[in-house]
């Protein structure tokens, strides 16, 4: 039996982009050579304390100073608390990272010719944790690059560490906590965040919370992040039900934090187990909480598609690319449609940007790369194949009418009770509904599409051979099978298997008569042979009494 493969949404790789120095550095003030001390410290509900000290020596009283540093955009709130020297001004920049912003201090020495400066806040989600999983990552550390910097990071003793990006350089164990050091100097030419893989013994408390059809079996602590999906869930599942024509009886979801660190890019996956034919529990990465609100929204509505999809007769083993096309369209289109005070805006813009920009990247003309994408396929480019399916559904939604168009074609395929399980049938059935030309359309992607004609020659060509019984015919029934399997794959909507099935039925045919013809050629030799022996045995009888 094969193992569970997931169907993976990898809505976000988290990378850091080439950095630039701020332009708000100005050649008047100097830079202020210092010290960065960052401290992190985790609570098992899960908020993070970060404590910031900065510190310069040895500094001209009458000078002015400059230092810039990374800070939340939003919340938490955080305020400076000069503890030697003074603050003469402040300004914030918007940066490339949506929840940060670059705050510029302008600074004065004290008498002592010193500047200290402290800033502390609280992060609700610093560290989360779905049992016996857990997962910290650290704010943004970035300041200016004159300066060095370290870190602590602070955990309860019970969380057992399994891995740390990057590694610390001391552990240190004691009162009931961890402390992880880490330390730089002058920093490299990006912003960095420290990252920790923890598992914990701890049992945590887990509710389930029911909606018809939806069940969430989640930690008590996200009990109210659980409940913003099943809203979200709840207003999409009847759109969703118009569209496909089909129902859900129970779905299951549950939160999961990653246990690797490539899985920080997964928002969302449902486990596709082909041995069974059966779909499984929804999972949602809790780490997107963290996100702009609309990515872990939109993550939940494709996943949700994808058992709709299933429900409707499209498996995602043979057709994966139908599959993501759809939830990706379907997803972006329906929070959208949900989203009546625009709150998942932002998110859903993102994701709709960054699949066009792809498209547009690569500028891809042919897209037939997705035909035979499997789930479990190693494929190093993956968020290519997510952006091209989506542009095949998008361009096919914006030419034929939207959602409209999908639900035509979704209750055509249950007044047929059919089974989709290849490209060709796809596209023969949405040709049906909006017309031949979306198979040029198709042809223009290069997408390869099965000639039925062909098929129906092969088996024409084969049925021709075979029509007449000859005592000589040794292949017969290995042409018959071929031509029964051909046409149950044809009742199946196995276009592909059946055009190769139906063209080795015609060799095997052609073979068979090749044979035959041999075959009778040997016997006639065979038997002119014996006659022509028998003929001079019988005049040498004849000869032989006659001299009596």
């Amino acid at each position: 039996m094969r193992a569970f493969i997931p169907l993976i949404l990898a809505l976000l790789v988290l990378t850091t982009s080439s950095y630039v120095v701020p332009a708000h550095v100005e050649e008047e003030l100097e830079p202020c050579r210092g010290m960065y001390r960052y401290t992190f410290e985790a609570m098992m509900n899960g908020t993070v304390v970060t404590t910031i000290y900065f510190e310069a020596q040895s500094l001209d009283k009458s000078k002015l100073y400059s230092t810039w540093l990374y800070l939340p955009r939003f919340k938490p709130k955080w305020r400076i608390n000069m503890v030697e020297g003074s603050l003469v001004n402040f300004t914030k920049e918007v940066t490339e990272y949506y929840f940060y912003v670059v705050c510029r201090l302008v600074l004065t020495p004290s008498e002592k010719g010193l500047i200290r400066f402290l800033m502390k806040y609280k992060f609700k989600y610093g560290l989360l944790m779905v049992e016996p999983y857990a997962f910290f990552m650290s704010p943004l550390i970035g300041h200016s690059v004159e300066c060095r910097g370290e870190a602590e990071v602070i955990i309860p003793s019970n969380l057992t560490i399994v891995d740390s990006s990057p590694e610390f350089f001391v552990m240190q164990k004691g009162q009931g906590r961890q402390k992880l050091k880490y330390r730089w100097g002058l920093i490299s030419p990006q912003p960095r965040r420290i990252t920790l893989l923890l598992r914990t013994e701890w049992k945590g408390d887990v509710i389930k919370l029911k909606a018809e059809p939806f069940v969430f079996t989640v930690p008590a602590r996200y009990k109210g992040e659980a409940l913003r999906i099943i809203s979200i869930y709840k207003r999409a599942l009847p759109i969703l039900e118009d569209v496909m024509h089909t129902s859900l009886r129970i779905i299951k979801i549950e939160f999961f934090v990653p246990k690797y660190f490539h899985e920080m890019g997964i928002v969302g996956f449902v486990p596709f187990n082909p041995a069974n034919e059966s779909m499984g529990t929804i999972h949602l990465n809790i780490f997107y909480i963290r996100a702009v609100n609309g990515v872990l929204e939109t993550g939940a509505v494709h996943e949700l598609v994808h058992h709709m999809l299933w429900k409707a007769g499209i498996s995602p083993y043979d057709l994966l690319w139908i599959h993501e096309g759809l939830a990706e369209y379907l997803s972006l289109k329906i929070v959208t449609m949900i989203d009546e005070n625009g709150t998942f805006r932002e998110g859903v813009e993102w994701r709709r940007r960054l699949l066009e920009s792809l498209i547009k990247e690569r500028n891809f003309t042919d897209l037939s790369f997705v035909q035979n994408w499997k789930p479990g396929q190693p494929i190093d480019d993956i968020l290519m194949y997510y952006a091209a399916s989506f542009y095949i559904f998008n361009t096919l939604g914006e030419l034929y009418g939207g959602l409209e168009l999908y639900s035509r074609f979704f209750e055509y395929l249950r007044s047929r009770r059919v089974q989709l399980a290849s490209t060709t049938a796809f596209m023969m059935y949405l040709s049906d509904v909006v017309g031949r030309e979306v198979i040029e359309l198709f042809d223009r992607w290069g997408f390869s599409i099965v000639d039925i004609r062909e098929i129906m020659y092969n088996l024409e060509l084969c049925e021709e051979f075979l029509k007449y019984s000859y005592p000589l015919s040794p292949l017969r029934e290995v042409c018959n099978k071929l031509i029964e399997g051909t046409r149950s794959a044809l009742e199946r909507d196995r276009y592909e298997e059946a055009l190769n099935l139906s063209r080795v039925a015609c060799y095997v045919a052609i073979v068979d008569v090749v044979v035959r013809y041999v075959l009778a050629v040997v016997v006639l030799l065979v038997t002119w042979m014996c006659y022509t022996r028998g003929r001079k045995r019988g005049k040498l009888i004849v000869l032989k009494e006659s001299n009596i």
